[in-house]
């Protein structure tokens, strides 16, 4: 959950896109699975992270755990459903209508669960 909170959170104006929260997640993950995350040399587009951008908006998101999902009992696989709206400091939120289901595959690292691999899709 937390990881998907962070990977969720964005300021548009400050982050170059949104792998820009991967990256501040990566102490979530095993060594080699953090070093595969690397920042896209293309910027964020699109209408809602432009508007979010032009207002200084952050994302809050909304997190549910995802019940429906079958895993292995040695690399459990945890899903989490984010939505998020657009806060900002001078305008009325934005809500976003994407709704992301993230995949974690986490394995045990020096008594801590941490991130093995993830993937997300967009609904």
């Amino acid at each position: 959950m937390e990881a998907a909170g962070i990977m969720t959170t964005w300021n548009a104006r400050k982050d170059f896109n949104q792998t820009a929260s991967e990256l501040r997640a990566r102490h979530l993950m095993i060594p080699e699975r953090a070093k595969q995350v690397q920042l896209p040399e293309r910027p964020a587009t699109g209408s809602e992270w432009l508007t979010a951008a032009e207002r200084n908006a952050t994302s809050k998101p909304t997190l549910e755990l995802n019940q429906a999902i079958e895993s292995d009992p040695d690399h459990p696989t945890i899903s989490v459903i984010a939505t998020w709206r657009w806060e900002s400091p001078t305008h009325n939120d934005l809500v976003s209508s994407e709704r992301r289901f993230f995949f974690f595959t986490c394995t045990e690292q020096q008594g801590q669960q941490k991130i093995n691999d993830y993937t997300w899709t967009s609904l």
